[in-house]
């Protein structure tokens, strides 16, 4: 008994430690001025429908968050509906990407990442790798300066080389020196739908024509 007395006496003092970290910063992200950091405002004491959306919002999110708190989705022989979400949003998303009809959820070759980073680096990876079964010891990305940083993680972590490409007074990147900049050791042109920085996004179709006009093995 004294045990459980001496650990609910820990839990509450860090529980009031951690509330006066969180009181440390108020957010909020209605105004528009906080960039890719949080998705929503637990804390917002705005009055409008939109407030009390975001509000009803996070309380789901802690409930899902409390069913699958200790569920570990890199073992999905255990955790079968972390396996079943996955498959779904791959499925997804491969339906609004125009995966074809083959793409059938865990058919895809494909799966949930963390995040963008984690996305990005994995991505950049997989062309590294046909790049070198193609022979390019070297192989290079073409970036917007505008794109994720990422980009550049990537380049330093698989040795490749990676050329940032200006962008106009649009801040879309600019598509005649993308072209110029191909060489025989690009494996990958990038693009973004929106950028990190000012949310612009580059014209992707534009980007597509720039690699079949240049007929090279370049991907996109």
């Amino acid at each position: 008994m004294d045990s459980v007395k001496i650990i609910s006496i820990a839990e509450i003092y860090y529980i009031h430690i951690l509330e006066q970290y969180n009181a440390m910063t108020e957010l909020n992200v209605l105004s528009g001025k906080v960039s890719g950091a949080v998705y929503t405002d637990q804390n917002s004491k705005q009055s409008d429908l939109l407030s009390k959306v975001i509000i009803v919002h996070f309380k789901n999110f802690l409930k899902i968050f409390d069913i699958y708190a200790y569920a570990n989705p890199l073992h999905p022989d255990i955790f079968a509906g972390c396996r079943k979400m996955e498959a779904e949003v791959v499925h997804i998303v491969a339906n609004l990407f125009h995966g074809g009809s083959n793409c059938r959820g865990t058919v895809c070759l494909n799966h949930v990442t963390s995040g963008g980073t984690e996305s990005i680096l994995l991505a950049m990876l997989s062309y590294r790798n046909y790049a070198n079964v193609k022979g390019i010891s070297e192989p290079e990305i073409l970036v917007p300066i505008t794109a994720h940083a990422a980009f550049d993680k990537a380049a330093h972590l698989f040795r490749m080389r990676i050329r940032h490409i200006p962008v106009g007074n649009n801040q879309k990147v600019d598509i005649d020196k993308m072209q110029q900049a191909i060489s025989s050791d690009t494996c990958v042109l990038v693009g973004s739908a929106p950028n990190f920085p000012t949310g612009t996004m580059d014209d992707i179709e534009q980007i597509a024509q720039v690699y079949l006009i240049m007929q090279m093995d370049v991907d996109i």
